[in-house]
């Protein structure tokens, strides 16, 4: 799995996460039974549990705050299963993550050695992060400066991880859950989805506030209307595909929020105009029915406090999101989302 870390003092740093399946289960289905893989995993890391910053004392309050019988906790299957939903989050995977790359700042490269790598986990294998001898010292500058805004380096680049690498990419669930069939080793259409829709509302949010998106006089890149973007977006986009200009007529008379909804539908059917029927999906059905399939929940929750946390820490990190999903939305290119994702 590989993505572009962005928004450490301005450079972008290219990770490469291998993270075995059975590690992956861990934070992504129930366990099914006692004694199973999964739930010797979970007794024998709550067994070695050591925080590489020391905070022993503080892991074992969590444990036992869990239920009051903490003698016979790790030979409980409901309550192993609360251990699981508590502490194997994509939060503390991307914390684990974090402190790898510090522990590769206190490493002296091999003289010739382009990448170079480290463990995730201390008592799992199976699991590494890697990356390249010049990302390193872009790293140790991260470091070795000032943390951003009221959060600790580990938990900023932390933040970072989690917005762009986890939620951008479909790579986690896909490995765990493969597709089958006619699918099987390719991208498809729904694994985006969700993302796509929150991207969407939050810039047809941003058009609704008249948000004029602007970084600095040297980056042009972000000094963009929005809402007069997704105006001309969608009246080109009307006049080439009559149903599309159907669907957004269907909320006339309706209120203003309705028709908010309608636009949020028809970007991200522009986005990936070409693939839904090859993937069998109806990209213009009714808003509601969309997002309580695809928006709606935790997964919303969740995306919205990190993107809160990080424009609230360091507003050109949040800055370089939103550039992301300009490029990807709001691009004058039809199907760019598409196109990108190899999905036509």
């Amino acid at each position: 799995m590989e993505r572009v870390v962005v928004g450490l003092s301005s450079v972008k740093i290219p990770l490469t996460i291998s993270i075995h399946r059975a590690i992956l289960r861990l934070y992504f289905e129930p366990l099914k039974k006692p004694d199973d893989r999964c739930s010797r995993a979970i007794k024998f890391a709550f067994e070695k549990l050591s925080k590489r910053t020391g905070e022993d004392q503080k892991s074992s309050h969590l444990i036992n705050s869990l239920a009051p019988e903490s003698i016979q906790l790790l030979s409980d299957f409901n309550a192993l299963e609360r251990l699981r939903k508590h502490f194997f989050t994509l939060a503390s995977l991307a914390e684990n993550i974090a402190c790898s790359l510090y522990d590769l700042c206190q490493k002296t490269p091999h003289p010739g050695r382009e990448s170079v790598s480290a463990p995730i986990f201390e008592h799992f294998r199976g699991a590494k992060v890697s990356t390249s001898v010049e990302s390193v010292r872009a790293l140790k500058t991260f470091f070795s400066s000032p943390a951003p805004g009221t959060m600790n380096h580990i938990s900023y680049l932390s933040l970072i991880i989690q917005l762009f690498f986890f939620w951008r990419s479909t790579l986690l669930r896909r490995v765990v859950s493969p597709a089958r069939g006619r699918w099987a080793g390719k991208p498809v259409l729904g694994d985006y989805l969700p993302m796509a829709y929150f991207v969407c509302e939050k810039l047809v949010q941003m058009a609704t506030d008249r948000y004029i998106f602007e970084q600095d006089e040297k980056d042009s890149r972000l000094d963009i209307d929005i809402d007069q973007r997704i105006q001309m977006l969608l009246d080109q986009f009307g006049r080439s595909d009559p149903t599309v200009r159907s669907f957004l007529g269907g909320a006339q008379g309706q209120n203003d929020s309705y028709y908010d909804q309608r636009v949020i539908v028809c970007l991200v059917y522009r986005a990936f105009y070409g693939a839904w029927a090859h993937y069998g999906i109806n990209g213009l059905s009714e808003p509601q029915t969309i997002f309580r399939q695809y928006l709606y929940g935790k997964r919303k929750k969740e995306l919205e406090l990190l993107c809160k946390q990080l424009r609230h820490i360091k507003i050109d990190a949040y800055n370089d999101l939103v550039s992301e999903w300009i490029s990807l939305y709001l691009s004058p290119n039809l199907s760019k989302a598409a196109r990108y994702y190899h999905l036509i």
